[in-house]
């Protein structure tokens, strides 16, 4: 079972971000221990962004906060928010296997459309 927390961090996206536990390879020694964020569905499916564990970031920037399971203090309870999201997601490598398959579908789907040369007519009368 994977260990979450959720960690509050004040950003303009949210104030409380879902992390997980997972291990960083090092060139010696042990591996270590890092607690990484998790990213939401959307980015990850339609833009491929971190689509695997060792993927994930495990610093918070203002270029990766939209990306991220987030929510406003208080909220994180809510049907989509980080709680929800660990009790749904159990084990992250659920999640992972969940929004690959997602993100095939999406890429076949682009490659279908892109085959059948549609057009689509915008503002004519």
């Amino acid at each position: 079972m994977t260990e979450y927390r959720l960690i509050t961090k004040h950003t303009i996206i949210a104030d409380t971000y879902l992390q997980f536990k997972s291990k960083k390879k090092r060139w010696w020694g042990k591996d270590k221990e890092v607690w990484r964020y998790v990213p939401s569905e959307s980015p990850a499916c339609v833009l491929g962004y971190a689509l695997s564990e060792k993927d994930c970031p495990t610093s918070l920037h203002f270029l990766n906060d939209s990306y991220l399971i987030s929510s406003f203090e208080g909220q994180e309870g809510f049907a989509n928010g980080p709680i929800a999201f660990s009790n749904n997601y159990p084990e992250i490598s659920v999640y992972f296997d969940f929004i690959n398959n997602k993100r095939k579908q999406h890429l076949e789907k682009i490659r279908n459309r892109k085959d059948n040369g549609t057009v689509t007519l915008i503002g004519e009368k």
